[in-house]
């Protein structure tokens, strides 16, 4: 009984899982991201080598991080800066690229897009451009209560109302 009761403690005192957990042949967004950063590209490869052990102004960086259904190329999580490298194969995908940067400002963050062959043109505007995002900080965030962004709540309710909804309430009482 004792035994019992010692493995199943162990049980549920062991941390939970993390990322997704998977059925069946999909890849896991953890596992692409894994596969993605053994496998970079020159240019790839170019920048996380100026970018890596805090080398921009001291902020750290991550490389090839799941963040939602995306794969982020760098991410700076403190200061919510993203920067993407697009080579050839993203001028057939803009529209994706511009639904993907559209989401990712959603959650808060600066997103900034360069092509590969600027990367390789000319680093040193591109490591301003950067460096200047950085020292921004985050992007401001809107303020619900002060009825900022799309949502906003009534002090006197308990769920929230877009601003259309607000409108046409108003127009019925």
């Amino acid at each position: 009984m004792l035994r019992q009761r010692v493995a199943s403690d162990l049980f549920f005192s062991l941390p939970p899982l993390r990322g997704r957990v998977g059925v069946g042949g999909k890849h896991m967004p953890n596992e692409r991201a894994r596969h993605l950063r053994k496998n970079m590209t020159d240019t790839e490869r170019f920048v996380w080598h100026r970018l890596r052990k805090r080398q921009l102004a001291h902020f750290k960086f991550r490389r090839q991080m799941p963040l939602g259904p995306f794969i982020i190329d760098f991410i700076s999580l403190e200061r919510r800066v993203i920067l993407e490298l697009d080579g050839g194969q993203h001028a057939e995908l803009a529209e994706a690229d511009q639904k993907r940067t559209e989401w990712l400002k959603e959650q808060g963050f600066r997103v900034l897009r360069f092509w590969n062959h600027e990367v390789w043109k000319d680093w040193d505007a591109i490591e301003q451009v950067l460096w200047e995002a950085l020292e921004a900080g985050p992007p401001p965030q809107p303020s619900p209560a002060r009825g900022e962004g799309e949502e906003m709540r009534r002090p006197s309710q308990r769920y929230w109302v877009t601003p259309e909804a607000e409108g046409a309430a108003d127009a019925h009482i």
